[in-house]
């Protein structure tokens, strides 16, 4: 990552997953209007080669074949007993795909999925120190994304581009993006960014994916959950006419035979935390 990204985010006070106020104090931003956070908790892997969809389709619990540049997927990645090792927002570009997950999973991602390439033409990347996240919400920050990379996205799920910087729309009932740019060009799009909208840190950023519902694997939770549990049917994370992929049979099994006693909920109450 580019030096002058870097030193934007020690002068924020992320420090890499840090904030930059208390949350409470954050949500108040959130609440009046845009925000924008750094993401540098947020890594990326780029997946390229000619095998690259038929390699992903076989890993992953989504559709990821019939992907065009316009869109991305969330989806997961199991072990052969159906354990989530990780979650991906899984993006097509031209070039081949991004996979957007947690940064402390990629080094182990990487070096386990490396190992069912076999003979297929498919090249993974650790391509985190050269793109740098940018999450911005609510419906006043789509004026500052528009000057940067043109029209946001306006569906669920939905891609766009400008040159160099991919726009993505997340799955919330409020508007809100992820913007990927690259690490060099970070610091003068950070700088227009924020003359327009607040800054929060990655703590609030992640308090807007749990009020969404949208779930997290990090390294303590890996392993520890069936997709089914981290609601991936209903944010269209996981399809069962795809085809064979790691753990499959386990969560076929769990969705025509099972009963889920186990599911994400979201929880809400009163008091600061230890």
């Amino acid at each position: 990552m580019t030096d002058s990204w870097t030193a934007i985010l020690q002068e924020l006070g992320t420090g890499g997953d840090g904030h930059l106020a208390p949350v409470s104090d954050e949500a108040r931003h959130v609440a009046d209007g845009g925000v924008a956070a750094p993401l540098p908790g947020t890594g990326v892997i780029r997946v390229t080669g000619e095998d690259a969809p038929a390699f992903l389709q076989a890993q992953l619990t989504n559709a990821i074949e019939d992907m065009d540049p316009g869109q991305s997927r969330l989806a997961g990645w199991c072990t052969a007993k159906g354990r989530v090792l990780a979650l991906f927002r899984v993006i097509r570009t031209d070039e081949g795909f991004l996979l957007l997950t947690a940064a402390e999973r990629v080094p182990a991602v990487l070096k386990r999925l490396r190992m069912f390439v076999l003979r297929a033409r498919v090249t993974l990347e650790d391509i985190g120190g050269e793109t740098a996240v940018i999450g911005l919400a609510g419906t006043p920050a789509s004026a500052p994304l528009s000057e940067l990379a043109g029209t946001p996205p306006g569906a669920v799920d939905a891609v766009t581009r400008a040159g160099d910087l991919t726009a993505v729309r997340l799955p919330d009932p409020e508007p809100r993006w992820l913007l990927l740019v690259p690490a060099d060009e970070a610091g003068a799009v950070w700088d227009a960014i924020a003359r327009a909208l607040p800054a929060v840190g990655p703590s609030t950023w992640r308090l807007l994916d749990i009020r969404a519902g949208l779930p997290e694997i990090v390294d303590a939770t890996a392993e520890r959950f069936v997709p089914q549990m981290l609601n991936l049917e209903p944010l269209r994370g996981l399809a069962y006419d795809k085809g064979c992929y790691p753990g499959q049979e386990v969560v076929a099994r769990m969705h025509y035979l099972g009963q889920l006693k186990r599911r994400l909920y979201r929880l809400g109450g009163a008091g600061r935390p230890p």
